[in-house]
């Protein structure tokens, strides 16, 4: 593949753009701001996570991804990253040792308009403001949906399986068909 050809993925990050002991992603540029991560790079380490501070830079392919880093997805940077960069992967992350930041988005906002039919399997969801989205048919197992707010939400035919809801406000919520075998709430 060469050096030009752009991959894409994305990080969640605190609201100030911190991660993991503090580490400061950059603010989006037009052209994407470059991050390179490369002091203590092990090069056994194969996996889509860093084993150690220095060895590449965690980039999440699905929102299963995202939820490994133990917190709730909400500040999301779109990065862009070169398949010569990539350190190791696995089927939800992939560390590299250099990225491009290009846009910052709002997760909730993104699942709240475009959530029919997503894949949102094992999403950290907690807390989120998700009154009146449309996530019929989505695919919502093993999704942290502790305190989220799904007040008037379509969640019509959707796969709720394994899901945890306690506290989830789900007034006004349409939960026809939906599977709910096995989900805490």
């Amino acid at each position: 593949m060469i050096e030009s050809t752009r991959q894409w993925a994305w990080k969640a990050v605190d609201v100030d753009f911190t991660t993991r002991n503090g580490f400061k992603w950059p603010f989006p540029t037009e052209n994407g701001a470059e991050v390179e991560e490369t002091s203590a790079i092990d090069t056994n380490n194969k996996t889509g996570c860093p084993n150690q501070d220095g060895d590449g830079l965690c980039l999440a392919k699905t929102w299963c991804g995202a939820a490994a880093r133990g917190k709730p997805t909400r500040t999301v940077l779109w990065v862009s990253y070169y398949h010569n960069d990539v350190l190791g992967e696995d089927n939800d992350k992939l560390r590299v040792k250099r990225c491009f930041v290009h846009y910052l988005f709002d997760a909730d906002k993104l699942v709240r308009s475009g959530g029919n039919r997503a894949n949102l399997y094992g999403a950290n969801l907690r807390a989120a403001d998700l009154r009146d989205a449309d996530l019929r048919g989505a695919n919502l197992y093993g999704a942290n949906l502790r305190d989220t707010d799904l007040r008037g939400a379509n969640l019509r035919g959707a796969n709720l399986r394994d899901a945890d809801l306690c506290g989830a406000n789900l007034r006004g919520t349409d939960l026809s068909y939906t599977n709910l075998s096995r989900t805490d709430h």
